[in-house]
């Protein structure tokens, strides 16, 4: 049963988070149908889904934000911002019933919210009560075409009860979908000393008119259709109910057993005439139905005239997507990390065995181990569109409490990301874009002031590049002032008076512990946590910070980060007869220098093949009391927008690097993403080279 609940958790927080993208874009357009008919199928499934799993007031809940947009539907009462807004504000509810279904603080706070839902449509109800008062008899058997008569059969299974499904709540959705009459068939009812009571032997015959697709009525038993016997068909295309008495007819007929199914159906035939007849004579004329005693009385036929549509569950289904926890991956990303671990020895071991065929296997073993990685990766990769929603919800909130005009724009969302990546990438994204909000875009009088347009933009775009992904944030407002900033640094003893700082230093001033230009505190901020937040969280996930703007025009902030965690591509390096591993997507060339070539070179910077580098020579920094000398390898890398050196003592091969953390105590820990075990045991450490040169040459 818990696994139940889980599933029905996890299914509900995907419904949510498409409720809440619908709710946005309706907010945008409240002239859209299909939206609109998609937040009222939404409701309707978290409703049903609910009721089945034990949720009864938020399934209450939903069933009220249910009707109101039904009432929307049928153009009953108009769609409007307000109506919206407070669908927009209910889902902070949904959520809270979901963690705590019968928590009274929730429950009592649902109700005063479900108040101002039937503020929203009492009006509108008073006046389509009176527009129904004022109905003539001819109104009230004019069909309605764009009903249908459905017979529908649903046995289900008798372990239905176990399964935490009560199918009287399937029934009462049903229901909802039009007019409904049900009949309970008891006769698989065992004699009382047989009677199991978590089993259920009952089976129901339902009669539904209503304006719904075949489709819509499946949904309803979407959870039981596997396991239970279900039956539905169409045996009416006219609504044979509009016809006056014909629904009481068939209901006493039905219900009292007076007809079988087959006369049922054939009587409903009959009845199909008069409402052919109302279609083509004028309205102002009155469709006569003859008195009951004249009604024949339609015997079973030996065989059925109208073919039945039935439904039937495949013998073979064919499954695109599996839902799989978070532990399970996490539990496959470690046993592959041991995997490549293993694959290392062996190919230690071949290397050192003259065995032509232990060393082919190692190189197959290879090949597989790395499909095998690339593979387990792609399962965990999330794209970043399931992030954007809480965004687009934040910019929403905010610019109205701030009392600004933001549009939010999204490019690039199907970019994906390890989702150890995306769950710790949230928060520092939602954080830049509280600052653009509060200190980038201005109020909607300064923007035209400035000659801008009144609506600012923020915009949000993803992309990769290389084994790296980016992600940026940027807005059309006031900028970065980098004289206030300076100003403040001064102020705050962080720099010198007399310091001369380049843009980039001045910028990532503001990553900070504790800086903020704020003059006063407030919700938004001002406490100078914001992006030492920002810095902290990319920090740690291997990632770097860009901030770029100009004053007047607007701010741009990238983010760097690595596609995965777990595991890199890497060249393995000699340092003074220690290894280490620089990863491969920093990697550009290497060239092999000369001691004599290092030893002449003016201020760190030497020359290869007419281009001048400026480098770092590792066999000084690692210096140690075994310092090789050696053949000299130069290895040029990216750092930032520049190409640095770096000089090592052995070049080894291409390795797979599994990360390990290390601990923080250790000295320069900062310089290194990790350690990896080596296939011979030994411990290799994982180079960060961006953080090696800023260390280095700072």
């Amino acid at each position: 049963m818990e696994d139940f609940h889980k599933l029905f958790y996890e299914e509900a927080g995907d419904l949510i988070n498409s409720l809440e993208e619908n709710l946005m874009l309706l907010e945008e357009d409240l002239s859209n149908t299909e939206v609109v008919n998609e937040v009222f199928r939404i409701m309707h499934s978290l409703k049903g889904s609910g009721a089945m799993f034990g949720y009864d007031n938020l399934s209450h809940f939903t069933h009220e934000l249910e009707t109101l947009y039904d009432k929307v539907r049928s153009k009953t009462i108009p769609l409007t911002t307000h109506i919206v807004n407070l669908t927009i504000n209910s889902i902070d509810h949904i959520n809270a019933f979901l963690k705590e279904d019968d928590n009274e603080d929730i429950i009592n706070k649902g109700k005063a919210f479900l108040q101002q839902i039937e503020l929203s449509s009492s009006k509108d109800d008073k006046t389509e009560v009176n527009e129904k008062s004022n109905l003539t008899d001819n109104d009230k058997i004019k069909p309605q075409l764009n009903k249908k008569l459905y017979l529908i059969q649903f046995e289900p299974n008798p372990d239905i009860l176990n399964d935490g499904t009560n199918p009287l709540y399937l029934l009462d959705e049903l229901s909802d979908l039009g007019d409904a009459i049900i009949k309970t068939n008891y006769k698989n009812l065992p004699q009382i000393e047989d009677l199991d009571v978590d089993k259920c032997y009952f089976k129901w015959e339902i009669i539904l008119s209503s304006t719904e697709s075949r489709t819509t009525i499946e949904d309803v038993f979407i959870f039981v259709a596997d396991d239970s016997h279900l039956e539905i068909e169409i045996i009416s295309e006219k609504d044979v109910f509009s016809v006056a008495d014909v629904e009481d007819k068939i209901k006493d007929l039905f219900l009292n057993n007076k007809q079988s199914i087959k006369g049922i159906k054939k009587l409903i035939k009959l009845y199909e005439a008069d409402v052919v007849e109302a279609e083509e004579i004028n309205d102002e004329v009155v469709v006569s139905v003859g008195k009951e005693d004249t009604l024949p009385l339609i015997q079973e036929a030996k065989q059925e005239t109208t073919p039945r549509s039935n439904v039937k569950i495949p013998e073979a289904i064919k499954i695109d997507t599996v839902k799989v926890s978070s532990k399970k991956l996490d539990s496959l990303i470690n046993l592959v990390s041991e995997f490549v671990t293993t694959q290392a020895r062996l190919h230690n071991i071949a290397s050192s065995n003259k065995s032509v065929e232990l060393n082919a296997l190692s190189e197959d073993f290879q090949l597989l181990s790395r499909q095998f990685r690339d593979v387990a990766f792609e399962m965990r990769l999330i794209p970043v569109h399931t992030m954007v929603v809480k965004f687009k919800r934040l910019v929403r909130d905010l610019s109205k409490s701030l009392g600004k005009k933001v549009q939010f724009i999204a490019e690039g969302t199907e970019t994906e990301l390890d989702k150890n990546i995306i769950s710790s990438l949230s928060d520092p994204i939602m954080h830049i874009i509280r600052n653009s909000i509060d200190h980038g875009i201005e109020s909607p009088d300064k923007r035209l002031n400035s000659g801008k347009a009144e609506t600012g933009t923020i915009k949000l775009k993803a992309e990769y590049s290389g084994a790296y992904i980016l992600i940026s944030i940027e807005d059309d407002g006031a900028g970065i002032d980098q004289e206030i900033i300076t100003k403040k640094a001064i102020e705050k003893n962080l720099i010198e008076e007399s310091a001369k700082l380049s843009k980039d230093e001045v910028y990532n001033l503001l990553l900070l512990p504790g800086f903020s230009t704020s003059k006063k505190v407030t919700d938004v901020s001002g406490r100078g946590v914001g992006m030492d937040v920002v810095k902290r969280n990319i920090d740690d996930l291997r990632g770097e910070v860009n901030i770029n703007s100009e004053k007047g025009s607007g701010t741009k902030i990238t983010i760097k980060l690595p596609l995965t965690l777990s595991i890199i591509d890497g060249l393995l390096v000699g340092v003074n007869n220690s290894k280490y591993i620089l990863p491969l997507t920093s990697v550009l060339k290497i060239y092999k220098v000369s001691n004599a070539e290092i030893e002449n070179a003016y201020k760190n910077i030497i020359d290869i093949e007419g281009i001048q580098y400026p480098f770092i020579n590792l066999t000084d920094k690692f210096a140690d009391a075994h310092k090789d000398k050696s053949v000299n390898h130069f290895i040029t890398v990216n750092y930032h927008d520049k190409i640095v050196g770096l000089i090592v003592n052995e070049l080894y091969s291409e390795y797979q690097a599994v990360l390990k953390p290390i601990d923080k105590l250790l000295k320069h820990t900062e310089m290194f993403s990790g350690a990896s075990i080596l296939g011979d045991g030994k411990v290799a450490m994982v180079i960060d080279t961006n953080k090696l040169i800023t260390h280095f040459t700072n």
